[in-house]
């Protein structure tokens, strides 16, 4: 006998059932990958009509499951519920700050469903010209644009693969081109200034924009350097860990097998200083010093003898680079270190950063195998290397045409 509190109507669209329940609401049924779901109205007619189109975009092959995520909400349940035990902690924190950033806003709040390709390609273009986080004119890097770009593709692809949208409008995006001018390298004559400079200042940071410009090293690969990678009497030294200051997070939750140093680093309320693995297996390497390299590692060492006298449980993780208190070197002060070189040089400001495309620049200009600089420079694979320096083979190109 049937419940006067729940009652089952004679309208059953095709493979569809409708019921009322007990709560006043209609019910609508229908099966999905063998899989029973269910909608829910307040009328038996938008619930016949729902469930309807919806067994008809499941006979044409687009079905969409009913959802109301916003764009914001899934990118935040994306990040959290599917990318998180897959990402390094830095490429999560990273994540998140563009997702809270630039998503938490009118487009952040577009129905899901009804995000189109339109709508991302207006706000790359935008955001192209304005937008910066530091609220200084310009817009945002071709780098961190394709990285947002990269993100979104994923998470819209999980959210088509979930059946919630019927295509990925990432798809058909275009990154446009920037106007501005590529990143500066220094010119062989401000490299040797700097280095010569350098070489007269005994403090870790300009040792370390000494290694930097004739090692190709990361940021981060250079103040995430232990003793026991470096070994002077053979002239090498091993990448093996990258030092960055990271949102807090639990050590004990991720994949990657980080150390936590906040335990005496400086600290804000929200970060802390990790040491961990390198961005990949290819960053993990072995680089052979040159002769200036070796000299700035000597001095380092020195300073380290120097800090660690009379002192107990002095930098206890063993890190080339701290302070003299013996805590993780801050890559702040780093960068700190090389634009105070550059101001007392004279020279253009350039970021740190511009040290690596220095060596890259240069090694590619020395050497004819760009698979031996692409090992060097710890890139996954070689044509990484030349879609950022290709070119610099501009001269030879005009050489060889020359001859032909």
């Amino acid at each position: 006998m049937q419940r006067e509190e729940e009652q089952s109507t004679l309208s059953r669209p095709s493979t569809g059932h409708i019921r009322q329940r007990k709560n006043g609401l209609w019910e609508g049924q229908y099966i999905y990958k063998k899989e029973r779901r269910s909608i829910y109205c307040k009328t038996q007619e938008e619930v016949s009509r729902q469930l309807e189109e919806i067994i008809a975009s499941i006979k044409k092959g687009n079905y969409i499951r009913p959802n109301q995520h916003t764009l914001f909400s899934w990118l935040m349940e994306w990040l959290h519920s599917y990318a998180k035990p897959s990402l390094r902690p830095s490429t999560f924190t990273n994540y998140e700050i563009h997702i809270e950033r630039y998503f938490s806003t009118e487009l952040g709040r577009v129905k899901l469903k009804n995000v189109s390709t339109r709508m991302l390609q207006n706000f790359f273009n935008e955001k192209l010209v304005s937008g910066r986080a530091d609220k200084k004119p310009g817009g945002l890097s071709p780098k961190t644009l394709k990285n947002i770009k990269y993100m979104l593709h994923v998470a819209l692809d999980c959210a088509y693969y979930d059946n919630l949208i019927s295509s990925n409008p990432v798809n058909g995006v275009r990154l446009p081109v920037p106007d501005g001018p590529e990143q500066r390298v220094l010119r062989p004559e401000e490299k040797e200034q700097i280095c010569a400079h350098a070489a007269t200042i005994h403090t870790f940071a300009a040792q370390g924009v000494i290694i930097l410009l004739t090692c190709g090293l990361r940021r981060g690969e250079l103040l995430g350097l232990q003793w026991q990678d470096v070994d002077l009497e053979h002239g090498i030294i091993k990448i093996r860990h990258t030092l960055s200051r990271l949102k807090k997070f639990d050590v004990s939750k991720t994949a990657y097998p980080y150390i936590q140093l906040d335990t005496y680093a400086p600290e804000t309320n929200r970060t802390a200083i990790y040491l961990g693995p390198v961005k990949t297996k290819k960053a993990a390497r072995t680089i052979y010093l040159p002769m200036r390299a070796t000299e700035a590692f000597l001095a380092i060492h020195m300073l380290n003898t120097e800090f660690a006298e009379g002192k107990l449980d002095f930098n206890p993780h063993n890190l080339v680079f701290c302070t003299e208190e013996g805590h993780p070197f801050e890559a702040k002060v780093l960068e700190d270190g090389f634009q105070k070189i550059l101001a007392e040089l004279h020279l253009k400001s350039v970021n740190i950063h511009a040290t690596r495309h220095t060596f890259a620049t240069e090694a590619l200009q020395k050497a004819t195998d760009i698979i031996t600089v692409s090992e060097i420079l710890g890139h996954t694979k070689p044509s990484t290397t030349l879609d950022m320096y290709g070119h610099i083979f501009d001269d030879r190109k005009r050489a060889l045409m020359a001859q032909m």
